[in-house]
């Protein structure tokens, strides 16, 4: 069973435009294309959380920082683990921006991800917004170990 019914590769149009916002986070956080996986999504993990001590609170700015860190936190989870990215909803219009693991069990939003962290959304237990960039990078990397009932769960 499948969580999605519109199940397709990345557009070549949107794949472009992630490849473009994956080079302006690696300038953004002074990654360099020799770094790895792990240490880029630290430096994610690092500008989330200087963003949300020292951000504007501006609905707008979080979401183009979160596109922007999410693009480079997507590749890395895709250089670590071989996810891939691609573009699932209910139909080819309400379709969204996904990685997806090798075994199409697990998927990620991760512009949503990163956009919800940096908005304030990613509400924990105690009611207080959680930067789990780091925990959510280093779950992925067994997750298939565990196969859910449904193709396609979201996690995030």
């Amino acid at each position: 069973m499948e969580r999605f019914t519109y199940i397709s590769e990345m557009p070549g149009d949107l794949a472009e435009e992630i490849r473009s916002e994956y080079r302006e986070a690696l300038s953004l956080l002074g990654a360099a294309g020799t770094d790895t996986p792990a240490e880029i999504v630290e430096k994610i993990y690092r500008r989330a959380g200087d963003y949300l001590e020292q951000g504007s609170g501006d609905p707008d700015e979080a979401q183009e920082l979160g596109i922007t860190l999410g693009c480079a936190w997507a590749e890395s989870v895709i250089r670590a683990y071989g996810w891939r990215w691609m573009h699932l909803g209910e139909t080819s219009d309400e379709a969204g921006v996904y990685i997806v693991s090798p075994n199409d069990y697990y998927c990620c939003p991760p512009l949503y991800f990163l956009t919800n962290i940096l908005s304030g959304g990613n509400t924990g237990l105690d009611g207080r917004n959680d930067n789990t960039v780091l925990l959510l990078f280093n779950m992925l990397e067994n997750i298939e170990a565990q196969r859910p009932e449904e193709k396609y769960t979201v996690v995030a």
